[in-house]
């Protein structure tokens, strides 16, 4: 019954199989190409977001048809959201550490936030957060003051951007926070089941 809900997901349960063959000296390809991957389903989700939003005449993309907003291509925002947040982090961590091509990752890892942002994920949208507060105390790591000021600005910043510009996350916030409050009345709904 686990592998028919997970379904076509089931390939991330290999993760931990990939990390043992996986090789140290390699990491920087398989980042390197995971982001990749990860930027052709950008693409594909800007157009999708576009094509739904500012150019309706244009054909319908590759999109996942579980809601009316979601623009993610093959996958729904449960799982696309949160890998949007783990690749801007990687994109981010490489321009601000020194990786090759800072510029392209800085790129990148602003194209992953603004995907983000319409995407919808709420768990993505939370998991950016808290990378984004990681990296801020990686990088001013010897001044922890000065990091946690930082973090407050850029969360609060992101948090405030993501929840006005986008309908569709702004009513799925209030909704969790709805079923949050009230989880006792309502416990079928998803955040009552997570509580």
């Amino acid at each position: 019954a686990g592998l028919k809900m997970v379904g076509r997901y089931s390939f991330f349960l290999l993760s931990p199989l990939y990390l043992t063959v996986a090789r140290r000296e390699h990491v920087p390809r398989y980042i390197a190409v995971f982001l990749a991957g990860v930027a052709c389903a950008e693409v594909l989700a800007y157009y999708n977001w576009l094509q739904m939003n500012v150019f309706p005449d244009w054909p319908a993309g590759i999109r996942v048809a579980k809601e009316a907003e979601d623009t993610a291509p093959f996958v729904d925002h449960i799982l696309y959201a949160p890998i949007l947040a783990w690749a801007s982090y990687l994109a981010a961590h490489q321009a601000v550490f020194g990786g090759r091509h800072r510029l392209l990752l800085a790129g990148l890892a602003l194209a992953s936030v603004g995907n983000l942002v319409f995407s919808g994920g709420r768990a993505g949208q939370f998991v950016f957060l808290v990378l984004l507060v990681v990296l801020v105390f990686q990088r001013l790591a010897r001044r922890p003051a000065l990091a946690a000021l930082v973090s407050a600005v850029l969360v609060a910043g992101v948090a405030v951007v993501s929840y006005t510009g986008n309908d569709y996350l702004r009513t799925r916030v209030d909704m969790a926070i709805a079923e949050a409050t009230q989880h006792e009345e309502g416990f079928d709904t998803s955040t009552g089941r997570r509580i």
